[in-house]
C-alpha cells in the first residue's frame, strides 16, 4: 500500500507541483511546456494504446464490466451535453464542461482507490472496467472538443469532417490502439519484456502532461469558474454511485466486483480533460477548476468515506 501511494504521489500531484512552481519562477512561461503535450501524443500514446488493448484479457464471462465502464463516461457526458447548452453562451465553455463531466480519473486515482480498499483482485476488476477509457477519450472526447473548437472558429456546418478528425495527427493513437487489439485478437502473446516498458511509459506520460497542465494553473483564472463546475460534484459523487449501484446489481455483480464498480463510478474528473481542452483551445481555466475542486473533495471527502465504508463491509 505504501508503494502504490508513493506511486500516486509521485505521478499526480509533484508534476503538476513542479509546472506551477517552474513557471512562478518567472523563468518560464505556461506555453515553454506545451511541446511535450504534443510530443506525446504523437509518439508515446500510440505506442501506450498499441501495448495496452494487446496486453488486456478478454474475459467474456465480465463483459459486463467495460460495458458499465463504457456507460460511466457516457452517462454524465451525455447530461453535460444537454446542460451545456442552456449553462454556457460560448462554445469553449461548452466543450471544457463536456470534457470535465466525460472524462474521469479512473485510471490513477480509481484503480489505486479500489487496490487500497479491497486489494490486487478489485485492482485486475478495475483494469477490465476501464478498457474502453482510452478509446472514449480518442472517440468521442477529442471529436467533441474539435466540434466546440470548430463552433467558436465559426467554419461551416459547425461539425466534425470524420475524414479530416481521422487524419487530423492528434488521432494517431487510434492507429496503436487498432494494432494492438489485433494482436490480442489474433492471439499473439505480448512479451514479458513490454510490461516494463508499459509500466515506464505510464509514468512518463504523467510527467510530460502534467508539467504543462501545472504551468497553466492560474487561480485568479479559475475562481471565475468555481460556481460554474460546482453541479460536478453530486453527478459524480452521488447520482453514479448510486446509478452504478443499480445497474451493477441488475448485471448480476456482487461482492468486491460490484464495490469496484461503484468505487469506480465515484472518481473526479480527469487531468485529461484539461489536457484536452488546452489541445483543442477550450476554456482550460474551466477545466482546470473542475479537476482542482473534484479531486480536492475527492481526497478530502469522498476518499475517507469510501474507507470507512470499506471497513464496515469487511467486518471491521
Amino acid at each position: 500500500m505504501t508503494g502504490q501511494l508513493l506511486i500516486f504521489l509521485f505521478d499526480l500531484p509533484l508534476p503538476l507541483l513542479c509546472g506551477y512552481l517552474l513557471v512562478k519562477t518567472g523563468r518560464f512561461s505556461s506555453k515553454t511546456f506545451d511541446p511535450l503535450i504534443t510530443l506525446t501524443i504523437l509518439l508515446i500514446l500510440p505506442v501506450l494504446a498499441m501495448l495496452s488493448f494487446w496486453g488486456v484479457a478478454l474475459e467474456w464471462r465480465l463483459l459486463s464490466l467495460p460495458i458499465l465502464g463504457l456507460a460511466m463516461q457516457l452517462v454524465p457526458g451525455a447530461f453535460a451535453w444537454i446542460r451545456a447548452e442552456s449553462k454556457f453562451t460560448g462554445p469553449l465553455d461548452k466543450g471544457s464542461y463536456v470534457l470535465s463531466n466525460l472524462l474521469c480519473n479512473r485510471g490513477v486515482l480509481g484503480g489505486l482507490a479500489v487496490f487500497i480498499l479491497f486489494g490486487e483482485q478489485a485492482y485486475a476488476y478495475a483494469q477490465l472496467t476501464i478498457v474502453l477509457g482510452m478509446p472514449v477519450l480518442l472517440g468521442i472526447g477529442f471529436p467533441a472538443a474539435h466540434y466546440y473548437q470548430n463552433k467558436h472558429n465559426g467554419i461551416a456546418g459547425q461539425g466534425v469532417s470524420i475524414k479530416k478528425f481521422l487524419l487530423d495527427k492528434r488521432q494517431v493513437a487510434l492507429i496503436g490502439l487498432m494494432i494492438g487489439l489485433v494482436l490480442n485478437m489474433l492471439g499473439i502473446e505480448r512479451p514479458e519484456a513490454l510490461s516494463t516498458i508499459f509500466s515506464l511509459l505510464i509514468h512518463v506520460v504523467a510527467w510530460a502532461l502534467l508539467v504543462p497542465v501545472g504551468a497553466s494553473i492560474a487561480f485568479s483564472e479559475m475562481k471565475a469558474h468555481w460556481k460554474q463546475v460546482i453541479d460536478i460534484l453530486p453527478l459524480r459523487f452521488i447520482l453514479c454511485p448510486v446509478l452504478f449501484y443499480v445497474l451493477g446489481m441488475l448485471v448480476g455483480l456482487q461482492g468486491v466486483v460490484l464495490y469496484t464498480v461503484v468505487v469506480l463510478s465515484a472518481t473526479p474528473t480527469a487531468i485529461n480533460a484539461v489536457v484536452t481542452s488546452k489541445l483543442y483551445n477550450l476554456n482550460l481555466h474551466l477545466a482546470t477548476a473542475a479537476f482542482v475542486l473534484t479531486t480536492v473533495v475527492y481526497m478530502a471527502l469522498i476518499f475517507p468515506l469510501l474507507l470507512l465504508l470499506s471497513t464496515f463491509l469487511n467486518g471491521g
